[in-house]
C-alpha cells in the first residue's frame, strides 16, 4: 500500500511544472554553446551567483583577494574557476578522477594558471596542516560517506584566522530527498522510509513508459547513515542539521553564522505571506531543517 501511494505522488507531481520530474541533475540537455567537453564546467561557472545568494553579508572577491582556497567537491571545475580570477591559488578536491581532469583541462581552456584540481579521498584532505585561508564547499557536505572526518580535516587544513564557508542540505529538508531526476514532490522522505521509496522509484522506471522515458538507472539499495543512527537514500549521508553542528563544535571551529535559509523565500510559490510564515517556521526548534532551503555556515579557526 505504501508504495502504491508513493507511486500515486510521484505520478500526481508530474502534472505540476514545479515538481515535475527533472530527468537529470547537471540540465546539461539545456546547453547550447561551444565546447561542448566544458558544458559542465561552463554551467558550474555560470551558476556562482546561486553560491554567492547564501553570503551576500561578504564581498565575496574581495575576501578572495590575495588567499590561498580550497574548493571541497568542486565538481568539474566551473566554480573554482571563477574564483581563481580573485584567489591567489585555488585548490579544487574532487573524489571522482574524471571531474578531476576535467577541472584542469577547463582551467587551461579559460587561461587560468592559479587553479589546481587534485583527486581527494573519503577520509582525507590531502593537504598539510594550516595550508588554506578560506575554504568553500557547496552543495556537497550531504553527499560526503564521512562527514565527520572531513569537517576534523578542513580544521586541520584551515590556518588561524581562516574561514571556512560549508553549505549544504540537511537531510531532512523539504527537498533534500534528491530525487529531483524523477520527481521534485516536497517531503516525500519525512513520510516514507528510503527503502519504500527506492523500490517505488525503481517500479516506476521499469513499468512506466512516462519514468522509463527519462532514461534513468535503477537506484541500488538504501544506505546506512554515516552514524548508523537511520537508513537513508542512496547518494546521502543522512546528516542532520543538529549532528552538523556537533561535529563542527567537537572540531574546534568558532561559528560565525549558522542559519537555515527559507525555502519559500528561493521558490516564492505562495508569495510574500509564504515568506513570512517561512520565516517563522524556520525559528522553530526542529521544523527550522524541515522548512530549509540549505544551511549556510560560515566557520572561522
Amino acid at each position: 500500500m505504501r508504495k502504491r501511494i508513493v507511486k500515486g505522488l510521484i505520478r500526481l507531481s508530474q502534472r505540476f511544472p514545479t515538481f515535475r520530474a527533472r530527468g537529470s541533475y547537471s540540465g546539461i540537455e539545456k546547453y547550447n554553446g561551444p565546447h561542448a567537453e566544458f558544458a559542465k564546467s561552463e554551467i558550474e561557472y555560470s551558476d556562482h551567483e546561486n553560491f554567492l545568494e547564501n553570503i551576500s553579508q561578504f564581498d565575496f572577491p574581495s575576501l578572495l583577494a590575495e588567499k590561498d582556497v580550497l574548493d571541497y567537491g568542486s565538481g568539474y571545475g566551473g566554480r573554482a574557476v571563477w574564483m581563481a580570477q580573485y584567489a591567489r591559488h585555488m585548490y579544487g578536491v574532487e573524489i571522482v578522477e574524471d571531474r578531476v581532469t576535467r577541472g584542469n583541462d577547463y582551467a587551461q581552456f579559460k587561461g587560468v594558471h592559479n587553479a589546481t584540481f587534485s583527486l581527494g579521498r573519503e577520509d582525507k584532505i590531502m593537504m598539510g596542516d594550516n595550508a588554506i585561508d578560506l575554504i568553500t564547499s557547496f552543495d556537497v557536505l550531504e553527499h560526503v560517506q564521512k562527514p565527520d572526518l572531513i569537517m576534523s580535516e578542513m580544521y586541520r587544513v584551515l590556518r588561524p584566522g581562516g574561514l571556512g564557508i560549508i553549505i549544504f542540505t540537511p537531510y531532512y529538508g523539504m527537498f533534500s530527498h534528491h530525487l529531483n531526476p524523477i520527481s521534485l514532490w516536497p517531503a516525500l522522505h519525512w513520510f516514507f522510509s528510503a527503502r519504500i521509496l527506492v523500490e517505488s522509484v525503481n517500479e516506476l522506471l521499469v513499468s512506466d513508459a512516462e519514468f522509463g522515458s527519462l532514461k534513468l538507472q535503477r537506484l541500488p539499495l538504501p544506505l546506512s547513515s554515516f552514524n548508523n543512527k537511520r537508513e537513508c537514500i542512496p547518494g546521502l549521508n543522512g546528516l542532520t542539521k543538529t549532528e552538523y553542528k556537533d561535529i563542527v563544535n567537537a572540531c574546534g571551529f568558532q561559528i560565525r553564522d549558522f542559519r537555515s535559509t527559507p525555502i519559500l523565500e528561493k521558490f516564492r510559490l505562495l508569495g510574500n505571506a509564504g515568506v513570512l510564515i517561512n520565516r517563522f517556521l524556520i525559528k522553530v526548534p526542529r521544523l527550522d531543517e524541515c522548512f530549509a532551503h540549505n544551511l549556510v555556515s560560515v566557520l572561522s579557526k
